[in-house]
């Protein structure tokens, strides 16, 4: 019951995000929405919904390895870009101010806002940087800002990315005063005419949230009906709760 009220909760908090915010997901890179509106100004607006069995990030459960509603709105622009996303967590727990003995409710929600700019390059490449404020609504000394650059291509039929994020030294944040870097590369490609594709990505971090840690995913989607349907393999070079291989199911759509 407690993982229904989170879901519900969620599916509510993305359908009332205020006009000013219709934007799309994580980031560009990560998660494209397909369908857009276009308005006279030029701007296009696109958004998606979705449900996964887990949330993980970098490999890692964000969500207790419960499932998660995800969601977001995406504004473009010519090369500039906003956004933000959302998803229900369950990583930031209940806990006990040790002054007061007073209990601090920990935040189940996590809601990114985002802007950056892409600048084509050569042929295909193109390079895009972002700047993203990462927030827990209730739990403000949680909030952390993190820059990233992504350089993406194709090479025949195949998508690459080289990705770098880097958290900086953040007091009164999840960082504790440390910064933070994850390296990854991705690639995606189709599977001849039969409507799946391959997609899959290797990262190393290292910083305040994980010590020279490895993760990787290998995973199979499809669009079905306007529904967007993954699997994906997820593990890290580590062991124990929400770091162990995983394989994560998710169903979204874009619109």
């Amino acid at each position: 019951m407690k993982n229904l009220v989170k879901l519900s909760g969620m599916a509510a908090a993305v359908a009332l995000l205020p006009a000013p915010l219709l934007a799309q997901d994580e980031a560009p890179v990560e998660v494209e929405a397909e369908s857009s509106m276009e308005g006279e100004s030029g701007v296009k607006i696109s958004g998606y919904v979705g449900l996964v069995t887990d949330y993980r990030w970098r490999g890692a459960s964000l969500s207790d390895e419960d499932p998660a509603v995800q969601g977001g709105f995406h504004a473009s622009a010519g090369g500039f870009y906003a956004g933000v996303w959302g998803s229900n967590i369950g990583f930031l727990g209940d806990t006990v101010d040790p002054v007061t003995g007073a209990t601090v409710n920990g935040s189940e929600l996590e809601i990114d806002y985002y802007a950056g700019y892409g600048i084509p390059l050569s042929g295909s490449t193109t390079l895009d940087l972002q700047a993203k404020y990462v927030t827990f609504p209730g739990q403000e000394d949680a909030a952390f800002f993190r820059v990233s650059a992504n350089l993406t291509g194709t090479a025949g039929k195949v998508n690459w990315g080289l990705h770098a994020d880097y958290e900086p030294s953040q007091s009164d944040t999840l960082l504790a005063g440390n910064d933070n870097s994850y390296l990854y590369a991705t690639a995606s490609a189709p599977l001849g005419d039969s409507g799946f594709s391959v997609n899959g990505k290797v990262g190393r971090e290292n910083g305040a949230f994980a010590n020279e840690k490895i993760d990787w995913l290998l995973g199979v989607n499809k669009s079905v009906g306007g529904l967007d349907l993954a699997v994906q393999y997820i593990g890290t070079d580590q062991s124990g709760p929400g770091v162990d291989d995983t394989v994560v199911v998710s169903v979204s759509r874009s619109f």
